[in-house]
């Protein structure tokens, strides 16, 4: 390691390193939860309890 400050250039790719891991975690999360919603819609209790849940707002 040396002494020598860091340049501007350097820190602008760790910057673009550390916004890229954000934005795949970002989209990992969002599909993982998308994955786990569109689950739910495999199990057939859990429609007509959803349908039965609507029904009863009106």
């Amino acid at each position: 390691m040396s002494d020598e400050p860091q340049s501007a250039s350097t820190d602008n790719t760790t910057r673009s390193v550390q916004f890229g891991w954000a934005w795949l975690l970002g989209w990992g999360v969002a599909a993982t939860v998308l994955i786990g919603v569109l689950s739910l819609y495999l199990q057939p209790t859990f429609l007509v309890t959803l349908a039965s849940q609507v029904w009863a707002c009106f």
